[in-house]
């Protein structure tokens, strides 16, 4: 590596590790923002910062905190989600279709509930769908979240493994109609019994 680009990627690294460590010091405290647990856990695992929680989503929208396509390799700093920033490196992580689910309006939250999906999921995304939000300010640094609507979301991890530990299954069940007729639809069911019919978000026709 030349002379130039190898100060320039020290000088980079040393950038990210300050911010990371900024951002660490910054954070508010264990359960202190009124979070549900598992959103609380993963905003201290991945570094979300304080300036995410200072808004609701409204309507359908929804906002999520960018994280790597796999965990083994992810190139962050200490125990925040923080990239090394103009590298090839970033430039793959802020492609990555994976996200935590910070925050959802009314609308998206009975959409994705529904359907078995929370806030603190690891949930999929349709990649050309978001933009980009700055949430926080560090050291002249804007950090960003993405918006984008529920109907953009693909999956869910937690929920693929609710399903794996039985504690969710897939049941096809028959709805009889005020007309006499019956209605054949697949609708999820926790260990309690607890039954829930999914519904479809707002979907762009040319997705």
């Amino acid at each position: 590596m030349p002379g130039d680009a190898a100060e320039s990627l020290v000088a980079r690294t040393r950038l990210a590790e300050e911010i990371a460590e900024e951002l660490k010091k910054e954070m508010a405290p264990k359960g202190s923002l009124g979070l549900p647990p598992l959103l609380d856990a993963r905003r201290l695992k991945y570094g979300i910062p304080n300036g995410a929680f200072k808004q609701h989503m409204a309507f359908d929208w929804v906002m999520l905190w960018q994280i790597p396509s796999f965990e083994a390799d992810d190139g962050t700093y200490g125990d925040t989600g923080l990239y090394l920033p103009d590298t090839g490196r970033a430039k793959k992580a802020e492609e990555a279709p994976r996200a935590i689910l910070v925050s959802a309006g009314i609308a998206a939250l009975d959409n994705l509930r529904s359907n078995g999906i929370d806030l603190g999921h690891i949930v999929g995304f349709v990649k050309h769908a978001p933009f980009r939000k700055p949430v926080e300010l560090l050291r002249g640094h804007e950090l960003y979240a993405i918006i984008c609507r529920d109907g953009d979301l693909v999956d869910s991890e937690d929920l693929a493994e609710a399903v794996t530990r039985g504690e969710v299954s897939i049941q096809r069940q028959s709805f009889p109609q005020p007309n006499g007729s019956v209605v054949e639809k697949h609708v999820f069911i926790d260990k309690g019994g607890k039954q829930w019919e999914p519904k479809i978000p707002w979907i762009a026709d040319d997705y």
